[in-house]
């Protein structure tokens, strides 16, 4: 593997659990503001973590040995993009954009088990349970409240894992 690759895996990783935790915690701290500059800044913050998950999502797909597993990062790649852009441009209903989360869970745990399944350190383990047990939270509806803090675990150890496979490939 390319350790610049594994690399850019994990600093994807980082940056996704960072800007997903910063935008879980600003719906808090803009809760009682009515000014259009905050529903801004979440949304910015939102954006970034989309396109952070799916750069994580991409390197992911190369990373990972399996096939299927490839096909589940390329579907979550979409599933995060379209629900993005239906919450940004306000397309479709509630329900429409609750399924697309739902599978979007689910093709998150998809590519946690097979992340799993590969023979790989202790820290790349760690990500691919903790990257299950987000997915999970995100397929089921209450669960947005623990997903992020649970992904932003997972990026923090996914970079780990990355940075130690890399100083393995190098």
């Amino acid at each position: 593997m390319n350790s610049r690759r594994l690399q850019r895996t994990g600093i994807a990783g980082l940056v996704w659990g960072i800007l997903l935790a910063i935008a879980y915690f600003s719906t808090f701290v803009f809760a009682g503001s009515t000014s259009s500059g905050s529903a801004w800044i979440l949304g910015v913050f939102a954006i970034l973590a989309t396109i952070a998950f799916i750069a994580m999502v991409y390197f992911l797909g190369f990373v990972l040995n399996n096939e299927i597993g490839r096909v589940a990062c390329y579907a979550g790649i979409g599933l995060a993009f379209l629900l993005t852009l239906m919450q940004f441009f306000q397309l479709g209903g509630a329900t429409l954009q609750r399924i697309l989360s739902v599978l979007l869970g689910i093709s998150i745990v998809a590519i946690g088990v097979f992340a799993l399944m590969q023979d790989e350190s202790d820290a790349w383990r760690g990500f691919a349970v903790l990257l299950i047990i987000a997915g999970a939270s995100k397929a089921i509806i209450i669960g947005d409240i623990i997903y992020p803090l649970i992904a932003c675990a997972a990026g923090i150890v996914l970079f780990v894992a990355m940075n130690v496979a890399a100083k393995r490939a190098a």
